[in-house]
């Protein structure tokens, strides 16, 4: 019992250090605040409109009624825009290599070692690595 009452202790020392701290840098600002409005000329009372609210008043702010959701019109979705399909030159028909003409949806998606077993079967079999090396896998 006496650690949790040394422990409270300390807790409230170290708020009231925190708030002492907050205090002083409050009224630092304040006299910063004083000098530069005497200096440019500016009414003071021009930056109360600027001033932070502590959080103590805050609470009583929050206890205002919330105003009617239903009667705040909601904005319309946005249509989406069809993409246009990329339009393939009468002189392209028939070539091999049409792959990024054809939409993203009708692509048959590789997973990886469909990819590298597909390019293992173009590469020209007297640049491939010797035999040896797939039987050992």
């Amino acid at each position: 019992m006496e650690e949790l009452n040394t422990l409270r202790q300390e807790t409230e020392s170290q708020r009231i250090a925190r708030q002492k701290l907050q205090m002083k840098r409050k009224t630092m600002l304040q006299t910063r605040l004083a000098k530069i409005c005497e200096r440019k000329n500016i009414d003071p009372s021009a930056l109360d409109a600027y001033k932070i609210v502590p959080e103590t008043e805050n609470v009583n702010t929050c206890e205002a009624p919330m105003p009617d959701l239903s009667s705040i019109p909601l904005p319309e979705p946005e249509q989406e825009v069809p993409k246009k399909q990329p339009k393939i030159r009468p002189w392209d028909i028939g070539k091999d290599n049409l792959q990024h003409f054809v939409p993203e949806k009708k692509r048959k998606i590789k997973s990886q070692n469909d990819y590298v077993e597909e390019r293992r079967e173009e590469r020209l079999s007297e640049f491939a690595p010797p035999s040896m090396y797939r039987s050992n896998r």
